[in-house]
């Protein structure tokens, strides 16, 4: 089964229910989220596409996290550890590659550099990213007001407001409840 953000816009019971019925399922799930509660509850394994390479981790989202810091670290030392011993050969190569006594050793410095796998510098993907949002000040502080509010469709009222609701530029407004 293949599921694609199969946590958008499913109410808490919903997602519950999600959860339950991918640990009881006894085949292989393959999801696409966001939503790592629901891929720490669900899932053993993930799989990451990262620098156009597939790398998979055993266990939850939280171990994949731990994992993959471990193996940034580890990748960042092993390549600083290498842009030493490249500075260090170089060094000898430009120094000594004009005397005739070691011509030989410069050469084989050169083919042994060549043949040398390049260890890739590391990035750092997960780290959070900061966003800000430019709030114009010449906004009036009242956005909306409304009065006896009620949302429904045809004659069936989901929610209502029976008294005065002001919406501030500076509020955050979330809204729960049933599907």
């Amino acid at each position: 089964m293949i599921l694609d953000e199969p946590t958008n816009h499913l109410d808490i019971e919903g997602i519950m229910f999600l959860e339950h019925f991918c640990e009881l399922r006894g085949k292989t799930l393959i999801c696409i989220s966001h939503d790592k509660k629901f891929l720490n509850s669900a899932f053993t394994n993930v799989v990451e596409i990262s620098n156009k390479k597939l790398e998979t981790y055993r266990g939850n989202y939280d171990h994949f996290f731990e994992q993959k810091q471990k193996n940034y670290e580890i990748q960042l030392k092993n390549y600083g550890d290498q842009q030493k011993y490249l500075k260090n050969q170089n060094k000898f190569i430009e120094r000594f590659r004009y005397k005739s006594s070691k011509a030989s050793q410069v050469q084989s410095r050169i083919k042994m550099l060549d043949k040398m796998d390049k260890v890739e510098a590391p990035e750092n993907d997960t780290t959070a990213r900061n966003i800000t949002f430019k709030i114009d000040k010449r906004l009036p502080n009242m956005i909306m007001e409304f009065d006896e509010l009620s949302v429904g469709y045809g004659n069936t009222t989901l929610m209502s407001l029976p008294r005065k609701l002001e919406v501030t530029k500076d509020m955050r407004i979330g809204v729960i409840g049933k599907n």
